[in-house]
């Protein structure tokens, strides 16, 4: 039996309410499922400018020419700005560019360049026309900042010296500096080939990097490379734990290294952690204890994840293998 027209009349209308309301949630909906999208590296396009910038969350910039008032809010851009961008075209830092331990481009930034942490408001009272943040930057900051439509440079993984040359040639590709990107790359090469090149042949000491608060360096972390290209033996390969693991100190000491790296200070935080290591009667049997190998690994090259870990690994070559050095 047909509906009656006034039946028919109201379905259809109530269908076009519903398609309305569908597409009206589905217009709200899609700012959200785009605020829960997991964030990624900052990707450029074009060898001269104008460029285009895809920020994290997969917006499009059109840089027309190289960015101007870069801030950088991570002490790896710090670094990577202080080699290959000139210093007037930085207009923020982070706060930890001034810290001599921790900082390797202490000193290289005068004072007239604000000092900033990951404050949204005080990073857009600089007027950027660039941001750089990290993997661990919060990501709704990064979204307060996509979303005030700045520009933002998201660094991928720093975990070898191959993802530190992929993410310097990033900087260099958004600020329009590859030709000095290129001349610090290279100079990183040589420099790694010339240590690995002296070492060679000389058999590997078992190394342990460790500190008091019990985080080991694994493999999957830049210090895995460093060891192994400064002729040592990552005692953590045997272990099956990757990346910076958290070990007891029975677990360390029946690693049985040679050497030592400590890290992260001493319990009274006065006397340095390898002279304490070296006065503990638990460790005493361990034998780079007993050979005095013991080192503290506490300068600002040591947690370095750019080009001046080169430095760290120079002086770890050093320590390692002061026969092939004298």
């Amino acid at each position: 039996m047909a509906l009656p027209r006034k039946w028919m009349l109201s379905m259809a209308l109530l269908l076009g309410a519903l398609l309305l309301l569908t597409l009206t949630f589905l217009r709200e909906l899609q700012p959200a499922m785009l605020g829960a999208k997991a964030l990624s590296t900052t990707q450029i396009e074009g060898a001269a400018f104008p460029k285009t910038l895809i920020d994290p969350v997969g917006y499009s910039h059109v840089l027309e020419a190289p960015p101007q008032r870069i801030v950088s809010t991570v002490l790896a851009a710090d670094e990577f700005l202080a080699a290959v961008v000139d210093l007037q075209r930085v207009v923020g830092v982070t706060y930890l560019v001034d810290d001599e331990h921790m900082s390797g481009a202490y000193g290289v930034f005068p004072a007239s360049i604000r000092r900033v942490g990951v404050d949204v408001e005080e990073l857009l009272s600089l007027e950027p026309d660039l941001v750089i943040v990290a993997t661990y930057t919060r990501a709704a900051t990064v979204r307060l900042l996509v979303g005030a439509g700045i520009p933002v440079l998201r660094l991928g993984p720093l975990g070898s010296f191959a993802e530190v040359e992929e993410n310097l040639r990033l900087v260099a590709a958004v600020v329009g500096e590859e030709q000095r990107a290129e001349s610090e790359i290279l100079s990183l090469r040589q420099r790694i080939a010339s240590v690995e090149k002296q070492v060679s042949g000389q058999a590997p000491p078992r190394v342990l990097v460790w500190g008091r608060s019990g985080f080991a360096k694994g493999p999957d972390t830049l210090m895995d490379e460093v060891i192994e290209s400064a002729g040592g033996t990552n005692v953590m390969r045997e272990t099956g734990l990757r990346g910076p693991a958290k070990i007891s100190v029975e677990f360390a000491m029946g690693l049985e290294p040679d050497i030592i790296f400590m890290e992260g200070g001493s319990r009274d935080g006065v006397t340095d952690a390898a002279t304490e290591l070296l006065s503990d009667p638990i460790w005493r049997e361990v034998q780079a204890v007993r050979a005095g190998k013991v080192f503290e690994h506490n300068d600002p090259w040591s947690s370095s994840v750019t080009q001046y870990r080169v430095y760290d690994l120079e002086k770890l070559a050093r320590l390692i293998h002061p026969e092939v050095f004298e």
